[in-house]
């Protein structure tokens, strides 16, 4: 007998940190899964602090540095998919805030190559075999994402990922990802794409955003 719980949003940031931590050294930035430290924003290559957050900031709930392509990812979790609409433009901001003190080095804490990446906004969900949300939520959800984005003073890539967690009836966990881009970024969209499907060890959806 199996024991049954229940998915919250830590779960989904846990299960994403640990897999980008065990396929890419020196990722995983920052998780708001728990207190201490962990609210500080840490160059994993360095262990040193880039940025530490006011109490009454909102915060992401996973950054994570994707080395190799250049990207930050910057993720809002929510337990499940639907949640996540009220809390897009918060998550702007604090895309917007963090991208502009990303571009700063710091000597030793941030290099110059680390301050050229750029931010990937990306959202963060959970779901069960039951709930696992459909074409027309998760596309919807994303082309809502990018209006916004659009509307806002964000000038980053036309890049958008999706992290999504799954539980499946035997109560075991796997990761899923997508990717929505504009035509310009169909290259860096795909090795985005293949780097996803290495850290998750699933195959992830592809989506431009103009279809």
């Amino acid at each position: 007998m199996s024991y049954r719980f229940k998915m919250i949003e830590g779960f989904g940031v846990y299960k994403w940190t640990i897999d980008f931590q065990e396929h890419l050294e020196n990722s995983v930035m920052f998780t708001n899964v728990t207190g201490g430290e962990w609210k500080n924003i840490r160059n994993p290559r360095t262990d040193a602090v880039l940025h530490i957050p006011k109490q009454t900031d909102k915060r992401a709930d996973l950054i994570a540095i994707l080395r190799d392509l250049g990207l930050i990812l910057i993720a809002e979790g929510k337990d499940v998919i639907g949640k996540l609409w009220k809390d897009l433009p918060g998550h702007i901001e604090v895309i917007n805030e963090l991208s502009s003190k990303m571009r700063i080095p710091q000597p030793g804490i941030w290099d110059e190559r680390e301050a050229t990446s750029l931010p990937v906004p990306t959202l963060l969900w959970c779901c069960d075999q039951e709930s696992i949300p459909s074409a027309l939520q998760v596309t919807g959800l994303f082309m809502d994402f990018d209006k916004m984005l659009r509307n806002s003073s964000y000038d980053g890539p036309d890049l958008l990922v999706g992290l999504e967690v799954r539980k499946d009836d035997e109560q075991h966990l796997s990761t899923h990802g997508y990717v929505f881009y504009r035509e310009e970024w169909e290259g860096k969209a795909r090795q985005l794409i293949t780097l996803l499907e290495k850290v998750s060890g699933n195959g992830c959806i592809l989506w431009d955003l103009k279809l």
